[in-house]
C-alpha cells in the first residue's frame, strides 16, 4: 500500500506510483505515443516503433533516488531529484506520456509533503489527465489511473475541497474493485481508496456511509493480513480509522476492541519490519505509529475498559 500523510485523526493514504503500468512505462518508452483530436490532448499509446529510446540510467537514478529520499524523510531532496527527472522528460523531442505521468504523480506527493499544495494539485491533475487517456486504449494503465485518482482526491481534501475529493476517490474505488475481481494484487489499492473515501464521507457529515466504507476497508486488510503479515500495518491503519469513526458516531464501546486489535497488529508488524529497515526509516515509522497510538491513550479516563486499553497500549509501546 502506498505512503501516507496525516489528515486530522486519520491517515490519508497516497500512492507512490511503482509496479503495474508505471513500471511498464519505463520499459515501453519506445512506444509511439501521439496526440490526436481537435484541441484536446487525447493520447494514444501504441506498441512497437522502430527507434528505441532508452531512459538514461542517470534519469532512472533520479526517480529512484527521489523515492528513497522521501521514504527516509527527506522530502526536499526527493523534490529536487524529481524536478530534474521532469526537466529531462520535458526536454525530449516527443512526449513520453507514461513516464511523465509517473513522475508527476510522485512529484505531487513531494510537493504536498512540503506544504506546496497548489503545485501538488496541479501535478496530480495533469497525471490524472494523462493516465485517463492512456487507459482508454490500454487497460494496463488502469491501475495507474486508479492510483492517480486516489491521490487527486487526497489533494482536494487537503485544500479543504471536500466535495471535490469524493468523485475521483469513488472512481478509484470502482476501478480497483473491478481489477480486484480477477486479480487480488489490487485489493490493497481498493482498501486504500476505501479508507480515504470513508474519511471524506465523514468530513462531509455522511457518517453512515463513512462507517460502511471503513468497515469494507477493514474486511479487506484483515483478509490480506491472514496470509501475509506485511499487511498488518495496513490493517492497523484501517482499524484506527474505523475506530475514530465509531467515536465520532458516539459508539466508544465499539471503538475500544478495534483500537486494541490495531495496537496488537502494529506491534507484530513493527517487530517483523523494523529490523529490515534503515535507521532513518525505522525512526520515521516509530514516530508515525507513536502518533497514532495517541488515539487509544485518549481513552485512559473513560472507564475501566478505556483505562485497560491505555495501559495495554503503553505496555506494548
Amino acid at each position: 500500500m502506498g505512503l501516507f500523510h496525516r489528515l486530522g485523526p486519520w491517515a490519508l493514504l497516497l500512492l507512490i506510483q511503482s509496479p503495474s503500468a508505471a513500471a511498464l512505462a519505463i520499459a515501453q518508452t519506445n512506444a509511439d505515443v501521439k496526440a490526436v483530436g481537435d484541441g484536446e490532448a487525447a493520447l494514444v499509446a501504441q506498441g512497437g516503433g522502430s527507434g528505441e529510446q532508452e531512459i538514461p540510467v542517470e534519469v532512472r537514478g533520479w526517480v529512484e533516488g527521489a523515492r528513497a529520499a522521501y521514504i527516509n524523510g527527506d522530502a526536499a531532496e526527493a523534490l529536487r531529484l524529481q524536478l530534474k527527472a521532469l526537466a529531462w522528460v520535458n526536454a525530449q523531442s516527443r512526449p513520453l506520456y507514461p513516464i511523465r505521468a509517473q513522475v508527476l504523480n510522485d512529484l505531487s506527493i513531494f510537493f504536498g509533503t512540503l506544504g506546496r499544495r497548489q503545485e501538488a494539485l496541479a501535478s496530480i491533475e495533469e497525471a490524472v489527465k494523462i493516465t485517463r487517456e492512456l487507459a482508454r486504449t490500454n487497460p494496463a494503465f488502469l491501475p495507474d489511473l486508479a492510483g492517480a485518482l486516489n491521490n487527486l482526491g487526497g489533494r482536494y481534501s487537503e485544500l479543504g475541497q471536500r466535495s471535490e475529493a469524493l468523485q475521483p476517490t469513488q472512481e478509484a474505488v470502482k476501478i480497483y474493485r473491478e481489477l480486484g475481481r480477477t486479480n487480488h494484487a489490487f485489493l490493497p489499492g481498493l482498501a486504500m481508496a476505501l479508507t480515504n473515501l470513508g474519511i471524506f464521507y465523514s468530513e462531509l457529515g455522511r457518517l453512515q456511509e463513512a462507517l460502511g466504507t471503513a468497515e469494507k476497508a477493514v474486511k479487506i486488510t484483515s483478509e490480506l493480513a491472514k496470509t501475509n503479515l506485511a499487511y498488518l500495518g495496513d490493517l492497523a491503519r484501517t482499524l484506527i480509522n474505523l475506530a475514530t469513526l465509531q467515536m465520532k458516531h458516539g459508539n466508544p464501546n465499539a471503538a475500544l476492541p478495534l483500537l486494541r486489535e490495531a495496537v496488537s497488529s502494529e506491534v507484530t508488524y513493527l517487530q517483523a519490519q523494523l529490523p529490515l529497515l534503515p535507521e532513518a526509516r525505522r525512526q520515521a515509522m516509530v514516530g508515525t505509529f507513536g502518533d497514532r497510538w495517541q488515539v487509544p491513550f485518549s481513552f485512559a479516563q473513560q472507564g475501566e475498559k478505556g483505562a485497560a486499553l491505555a495501559l495495554f497500549t503503553r505496555l506494548n509501546r
